[in-house]
């Protein structure tokens, strides 16, 4: 029983000690932000099968504002009607609200957004 302690104990200074070396290189914020892409990314394909990796892509995430790029706009009307769940969830295994929101693009039409 006292080595798991003693392990997990270790483990959480760890984890902190990265969560303040990553802080003082002024770069949680991405590592966050990344850790939140692949999360949204495994959430989409629980809810839409294996085969959403087709159609639907986190891009990157700036200002709290997920954006993800589909094959087409009914795709994003479909995960428009789940936003919420899936803000939801997605903030609920971060361990913080990192989204706030979700935003679409469709290839090849660079960096604009569609509500």
């Amino acid at each position: 029983m006292r080595g798991k302690g003693r392990r997990k104990n270790f483990q959480k200074a760890q984890f902190s000690f990265f969560q303040s070396s990553l802080r003082r290189a002024g770069i949680h914020q991405q590592v966050e932000a990344l850790q939140a892409l692949g999360i949204a990314d495994d959430i989409l394909k629980e809810r839409f099968g294996e085969g959403a990796g087709s159609h639907v892509h986190p891009k990157y995430v700036k200002n709290r504002i997920l954006t993800l790029e589909v094959a087409h706009p009914a795709v994003s009307e479909e995960i428009r009607r789940q936003e919420e769940a899936i803000i939801f969830e997605i903030n609920k295994r971060v361990g913080k609200p990192e989204i706030v929101r979700i935003q679409f693009i469709l290839p090849g039409k660079g960096d604009t957004p569609s509500e």
